[in-house]
């Protein structure tokens, strides 16, 4: 039996691909940036908590990821597929 861990390390294994990526993300209501250039990788299996203060762009967050907003600089993908792409040409899983 493969341990978690390994699973996660091993190239080219699904447990290890990244569930969803976002690069470069940045979001401002007028001048007001409520996030700017965020970075990060979720892998599958993973367990992520968002955690910060009233304010800290952690809503925006979630609705840019769920395309509730739309991005206006950076991109992210999940499961491999970019989804800043057009809505239409993503598939629905």
């Amino acid at each position: 039996m493969v341990s978690r861990a390994e699973a996660i390390e091993r190239p080219g294994n699904a447990a290890g691909c990244a569930a969803l990526k976002v690069e470069s993300l940045s979001y401002s209501f007028g001048a007001r940036f409520a996030l700017q250039e965020v970075a990060f990788t979720i892998r599958a299996g993973e367990f992520v908590v968002l955690l910060g203060p009233n304010g800290a762009g952690k809503t925006t967050l979630f609705s840019l990821v769920t395309h509730l907003y739309e991005s206006r600089k950076g991109d992210g993908g999940t499961d491999g597929r970019r989804t800043d792409a057009p809505r239409d040409s993503r598939t629905r899983t």
